[in-house]
């Protein structure tokens, strides 16, 4: 090797060179309780989750709570989903994704969830 040239790393099976891989493995190995189901790139906050005291003042404000009437389409039980997801409780199946995408975004920014999401 001729001076001033450096090596270019090998790129692994998934394109990452193994310097790469291993970044994002101590990554993952340092995050990996607050990340089980979700990468280590913007995970959600676990102090948001738990800001969430469970009161239900969010309920009578949320229109997809109001128009289903089902718990998960609430701030309240999407922020329990992602703590769930968190923990590695659940999966973030279809199921989750539903729940998640169908969440308006709109009068919840003083709640947890419109921080988290």
């Amino acid at each position: 090797m001729q001076p001033g040239n450096k090596e270019v790393p090998e790129p692994g099976p998934h394109g990452l060179s193994l310097e790469e891989k291993q970044r994002d493995d101590a990554i993952i190995s340092k995050h990996s309780r607050y990340i089980a189901a979700f990468d280590a790139h913007h995970p959600p906050d676990p102090a948001l989750i738990a800001d969430c005291v469970h009161c239900g003042f969010c309920l009578v404000t949320c229109p997809t709570y109001l128009l289903w009437n089902e718990e998960m389409d609430s701030p309240r039980g999407r922020i329990y989903l992602m703590k769930m997801a968190s923990e590695g409780q659940i999966e973030l199946d279809e199921t989750f994704t539903r729940h998640i995408d169908q969440c308006l975004g709109c009068m919840c920014d003083g709640l947890p969830l419109g921080r988290a999401i």
